[in-house]
């Protein structure tokens, strides 16, 4: 099997969907660099485990777009239809992510501090569109 690939393979990561769903919403580089943070900060996550990387990338790019586009309308039919994902199905990982990202419990501040420089975008210190 691996012949007839000739060894291209890849891992499913979390990042290969991100980059794709943000493709498709056309995201400026500052929804980029939001995306990936909030991406990156739930790999430190135990909790958040039992989600998958195409629901951990298509939540992290929900939370994005919500907090730069303001709010509704920000997740397009597009989006729902190449990520697999509608708002509704997204919700409770939504929320387990900014939960974590809000916490200002624990004593990993790693990520948070690298998207805090100014290479970053600074973009952990924006202010997260919240679920209710």
């Amino acid at each position: 099997m691996l012949n007839a690939l000739k060894f291209k393979i890849t891992v499913p990561t979390t990042f290969v969907f991100l980059n794709r769903f943000l493709r498709i919403a056309d995201a400026d580089s500052t929804c980029k660099q939001l995306a990936c943070f909030l991406a990156e900060r739930q790999m430190q996550e135990y909790g958040m485990l039992k989600y998958s990387p195409s629901e951990v990338a298509a939540g992290a790019v929900n939370i994005a777009l919500r907090s730069l586009r303001g709010g509704t309308g920000a997740w397009t039919s597009e989006l729902a239809s190449y990520s697999g994902y509608s708002e509704e199905k997204l919700a409770t990982c939504v929320r387990d992510m900014q939960n974590y990202c809000t916490s200002s419990g624990g004593t990993l501040g790693a990520v948070s501090k690298k998207y805090s420089l100014k290479k970053f975008g600074s973009v952990s210190e924006i202010r997260l569109a919240m679920l209710r």
